[in-house]
């Protein structure tokens, strides 16, 4: 065997997580993104197939509206992290391992993206290699 061939961490690198780490969150903000459009598109099917009050209208309204902005809260609670450890890495900040190693470890909820994703982060952060 030679030791010249570059092992799997040090071809993909730091830059490699962290671009897994912005697909990743890329994935989850579609996801929520998707969400909160169809969930912003209820009442305008209730509007659409029956005539409600006035009064439950505005109810309607204010539901959905608190509902859009718990959701969007939720996202960048979910997958603002991603992206912070993504950024961190490229900046070669020094937590920036720790947050990937724990994004990396929590992705692997996600299947089946985030199972490669996960798998591939906790390999490339667990091997020591800060460059």
């Amino acid at each position: 065997m030679s030791t010249d061939t570059p092992s799997f961490a040090e071809r993909v690198g730091v830059d490699g997580v962290a671009l897994i780490l912005y697909i990743q969150g890329a994935l989850g903000a579609l996801a929520f993104g998707l969400a909160l459009v169809l969930y912003a598109m209820g009442p305008f099917i209730v509007l659409a197939v029956e005539r409600p009050p006035p009064s439950e209208i505005a109810a309607i309204g204010a539901m959905t509206l608190f509902m859009c902005l718990f959701l969007l809260a939720i996202a960048v609670v979910f997958v603002g992290p991603y992206f912070l450890a993504g950024w961190a890495l490229r900046r070669r900040k020094p937590w920036a391992h720790i947050v990937a190693l724990i994004m990396s470890a929590i992705s692997l909820s996600n299947c089946p993206f985030g199972v490669i994703g996960g798998v591939i982060g906790l390999k490339l952060t667990s091997t020591g290699d800060r460059r």
